[in-house]
């Protein structure tokens, strides 16, 4: 039997690679959780992330969009607020979370690293606290 977003993802990712839906927002639930996410699929918009922009509001984030499982690493440049972030692997299973402290006055050679610690297919960032207070380790992202 065939999940719901075994089906979808096909369809999903032939979108991201026409950069169709890069800068839209999605629903997606984490853990059976909703979230209202902003896809990140280009290469512009994922290492631009929330560099300058407001907080999320509860309930929203930002979806980044690999081709393949990669290690992924992030960082938070020009960011005033702490975001979570979560990693999945390709069958959308939950690899790890953290949260990632605001950093704006640092220079880049300073910036913390946020890094995953097997390759992953996708990345959300939500506002900071979101995961503790949401979520267990074992979780899914489903569209």
């Amino acid at each position: 039997m065939q999940h719901r977003s075994d089906i979808q993802i096909p369809l999903f990712e032939s979108y991201c690679r026409q950069n169709a839906i890069d800068g839209k927002r999605i629903q997606a639930e984490v853990s059976g959780i909703p979230l209202s996410l902003k896809v990140s699929s280009t290469q512009d918009s994922i290492t631009r992330g929330y560099r300058d922009l407001p907080e999320p509001k509860s309930g929203e984030g930002m979806l980044f969009v690999y081709e393949d499982e990669t290690p992924l690493e992030f960082w938070m440049k020009g960011v005033d607020y702490p975001l979570d972030i979560m990693f999945f692997d390709s069958n959308m299973n939950l690899i790890e979370y953290m949260t990632m402290e605001p950093c704006r006055d640092l220079k880049d050679q300073d910036l913390p690293k946020y890094k995953c610690k097997k390759p992953a297919r996708f990345a959300v960032e939500v506002p900071g606290g979101w995961c503790e207070n949401n979520i267990d380790r074992d979780c899914t992202l489903s569209f």
